[in-house]
């Protein structure tokens, strides 16, 4: 008997295991190798730094980037480090996919295929080669599925009151990483209509358990608040060396949170382009900052040479 329940368990955890891998290898043939340019620039910086990225300012891909960059260490410099950090999310959000279909078709094959899929689709392929708030925000939406699918299997489970008494968890844990998702990037709100209609499909008296919506809300608002602390945190009194904008003081917060510089721009595009023209001087600046660290010796801090010269610039 429990030998069948082991054989069965790793039958349920080795395709997405292998899948992940597979992805990871396959997407780590074009990893670049250091330094690029713009935006992944910045989060190959920042990052390491715990510092603030662009408006949203990116509060969960900083957080989980600076621990990746810790973690992964002995592989080599900080922005190798971030490029690094993409694959492996990349690899995650196609392993998560993997079981996520196999729940919902029954098929591990179909899991497999989908997974591997995943992977080789250029435009997921390209977001796993460099640091990229993209390649979380995969990984992350993955879970995020999972979780919920999880807890609908478990909600209505038949004839087992064990799953259906621990169901509730993975909603909370879906709360969560929602919440972890905003952090990371702005287009996880587009998903929140369709989750709740998912929800109420599932449960629909849910309103009716007010533990339940109370400890949804509390988990999604404890957990934003963590995240968009990083903000006025580390440009306030714990302040890091690279910070965007001044997210300490109340309006610099909606500023970066809200992206405010870049109202209009779906609208218009080119209409505000006088309004950014000192956005575009900062970046510059950044960019020739970001430029002085290729010429770092491999024995050098990370940010010692490329800060002079940033600070220096400004």
């Amino acid at each position: 008997m429990g030998q069948s329940a082991a054989l069965v368990r790793l039958a349920t955890i080795g395709p997405p295991v292998v899948v992940g891998l597979i992805s990871f290898a396959l997407v780590a043939r074009g990893l670049q190798p250091g330094l690029a340019f713009w935006d992944t620039a910045e989060l190959q910086v920042v990052a390491p730094l715990m510092g603030t990225a662009h408006p949203t300012g990116f509060p969960t891909y900083v957080l989980l980037g600076w621990l990746a960059s810790v973690v992964l260490q002995p592989f080599g410099e900080p922005a190798f480090r971030m490029n690094l950090f993409s694959a492996i999310s990349v690899a995650v959000a196609a392993g998560v996919t993997v079981d996520l279909v196999r729940v919902l078709t029954g098929s591990r094959w179909i899991g497999v295929v989908v997974g591997l899929g995943l992977t080789l689709t250029p435009q997921v392929w390209a977001i796993g080669t460099h640091a990229e708030a993209h390649s979380l925000h995969l990984a992350l939406l993955a879970i995020l599925l999972r979780l919920l699918v999880g807890w609908e299997d478990r909600r209505r489970a038949p004839d087992d009151d064990a799953r259906r008494a621990h169901a509730d968890r993975w909603l909370v844990a879906a709360t969560v990483v929602f919440a972890l998702a905003v952090g990371n990037h702005s287009l996880t709100l587009l998903l929140a209509p369709a989750i709740a209609v998912y929800v109420l499909v599932v449960e629909p008296r849910i309103i009716r358990r007010w533990r339940l919506v109370a400890g949804c809300l509390g988990a999604l608002a404890m957990t934003l608040v963590v995240v968009y602390l990083e903000l006025p945190l580390r440009a306030g009194p714990f302040r890091a060396p690279l910070v965007y904008g001044t997210p300490d003081t109340w309006d610099g917060f909606r500023y970066i949170v809200l992206a405010e510089q870049f109202q209009g721009s779906l609208a218009d595009p080119d209409g505000g382009q006088p309004q950014r023209v000192g956005d575009d001087r900062v970046l510059e600046i950044l960019e020739v900052a970001l430029a002085s660290a290729l010429r770092v010796k491999p024995g050098d801090p990370f940010k010692a040479e490329a800060l002079q010269h940033f600070k220096q610039s400004v």
